[in-house]
């Protein structure tokens, strides 16, 4: 069935749909939150252990970022926070905040690995909104062993690009490795990419 058609009225028509919806717990793809819609959407709160993937499909299906869209935090080593994509068939509307979790892993005698998820926004018409895209920080210790810290890069793809937040309207988290102990500790920002990838 469509998100947001009212019981009964299946064939008669149908209405713009809020999808609200949380998950915890499981990481990565067992953890997400996916939904793919052939009408107009609009995302009240969403959160999740893992991946967030919500898709619109048609060329008058806009999808709405209503309210905030988060992945949660990690702690293990090799576990990235959940990474986040909006695709929409006509226009991309961000009005509230699009976060991925930090990643924030103790050291360890191996190679310990932080990585936060990134965003990717993709729409056949604009992307707009007085929203905000952010990627979460990394931070690991490089006292032992060949550790990394690899903070989520943003990627934001449409016919035109307006986000008109005043403060920040586009983040990649900051990457910390401390005590980095030999050249392969290494901390990398995310990228942020306008247009076509």
């Amino acid at each position: 069935g469509r998100i947001g058609v009212p019981v009964g009225a299946i064939g008669a028509g149908s209405v713009s749909g809020t999808l609200i919806a949380t998950t915890s717990g499981a990481t990565g793809d067992a953890g997400g939150i996916f939904v793919e819609s052939d009408q107009a959407l609009k995302t009240g709160a969403l959160s999740a252990g893992g991946n967030i993937n919500i898709k619109t499909t048609g060329g008058t299906s806009t999808l709405t970022v209503s309210d905030t869209i988060a992945t949660a935090t990690q702690t293990a080593s090799a576990t990235p926070s959940g990474s986040i994509t909006l695709d929409s068939g006509a226009g991309l509307v961000v009005n509230n905040t699009v976060t991925t979790g930090s990643s924030t892993v103790a050291d360890t005698a191996a190679a310990d690995v932080a990585t936060s998820g990134s965003i990717t926004l993709t729409a056949v018409g604009a992307v707009s909104g007085t929203g905000s895209l952010a990627t979460g920080t990394a931070s690991a210790s490089g006292a032992q062993n060949n550790d990394t810290a690899t903070t989520g890069s943003i990627s934001v793809d449409g016919t035109s690009i307006r986000l008109s937040n005043a403060t920040a309207a586009l983040t990649t988290g900051v990457p910390t490795l401390t005590a980095a102990s030999d050249a392969s500790d290494v901390a990398t920002s995310g990228t942020i990419t306008l247009g076509p990838g």
